[in-house]
């Protein structure tokens, strides 16, 4: 049987290949639980903005003029627009087509009611 050499992505280790069968991707489980929470970071980090400790603290005000307000609210829907446009291109296929959807169909929403900032 012959054994093809590749290399593991999470800490450059061989991994030997059969020459029949599923490959291999990742030397160990530790090494592939460690890519998982890699890549869920990595969408968070998309997700969120790099803001997440923002999250735990308390929800701003908003503008006391109305009009304020609502241009407040419709350029964080654009921004949530671009976050999960982003997270589409790191995410897990059963989690990107879902991102991808919802960020088309929101930025939709957004221009049939409110002009484009862009």
């Amino acid at each position: 049987m012959k054994l093809r050499v590749n290399t593991c992505p999470v800490c450059g280790r061989a991994i030997m290949q059969p020459s029949t069968g599923r490959r291999r991707v990742f030397c160990s489980a530790r090494c592939r639980q460690a890519a998982h929470r890699a890549r869920r970071r990595e969408l968070f980090a998309v997700l969120v903005g790099g803001g997440g400790a923002d999250l735990a603290g308390d929800i701003p005000d908003l503008p006391p003029n109305p009009d304020d307000a609502v241009i407040a609210a419709v350029t964080g829907a654009w921004q949530v627009v671009d976050r999960l446009a982003g997270g589409a291109a790191v995410a897990r296929p059963q989690l990107s087509w879902r991102c991808k959807r919802a960020s088309k169909e929101l930025a939709a929403v957004l221009r049939r009611y409110f002009a484009a900032p862009r």
